[in-house]
């Protein structure tokens, strides 16, 4: 049974989503949106204790990316750089999970290139003012090689959703 990802709301998408994550990380919690929830739509604590995490960022976005969702996949990558050194959240791995599988274009050139473009970015806002250690600190996290910035498209949405579909009724309007 396929999921119509395209018809479902945002919220919608992030439920189907987070509970498909749920159900294959058990030790996960989905973070309800709030002002203060540095852009995390599910955190999940490391098996080997509660002090490091890996991030689960969903977006509904199931058709081709145009700019706007870009920037907003960007804006939301900044805002969990900023969750690890002004949250103290210490990040594993963080995962981009949307229904739509990568263009080649999108995945070597855009998300390839987006964590350095990002870092650049908040270097030169002065709003911003981040301290010379959290440069460090990000770029540390960003140049380590056990971290994972990892786009799950569609078959990774899809492996789950069955499941969920069964349950709650999405695939039939329900």
């Amino acid at each position: 049974m396929r999921v119509e990802w395209p018809v479902l709301e945002g919220g919608q998408t992030e439920s189907v989503l987070a509970t498909c994550i749920y159900i294959d990380h058990p030790r996960s919690n989905r973070i309800r949106p709030s002002q203060g929830d540095w852009g995390i739509d599910v955190l999940e604590p490391v098996a080997s204790g509660d002090d490091q995490f890996d991030v689960w960022q969903i977006k509904r976005f199931a058709t081709n990316l145009g700019n706007s969702e870009k920037r907003q996949i960007e804006s939301s990558f900044r805002r969990v750089l900023l969750a690890l050194v002004r949250r103290g959240i210490v990040l594993r791995h963080w995962h981009f999970v949307l229904p739509l599988d990568p263009t080649i274009e999108n995945r070597m050139d855009w998300f390839t290139k987006m964590p350095g473009r990002v870092l650049g970015k908040m270097k030169a806002d002065v709003k911003l003012a981040l301290a010379g250690s959290e440069v460090r600190a990000i770029q540390s996290w960003l140049d380590d090689a056990s971290t994972e910035i990892k786009w799950e498209g569609l078959d990774f949405c899809e492996s789950g959703a069955c499941q969920v579909v069964c349950v709650s009724g999405y695939g039939d309007g329900g």
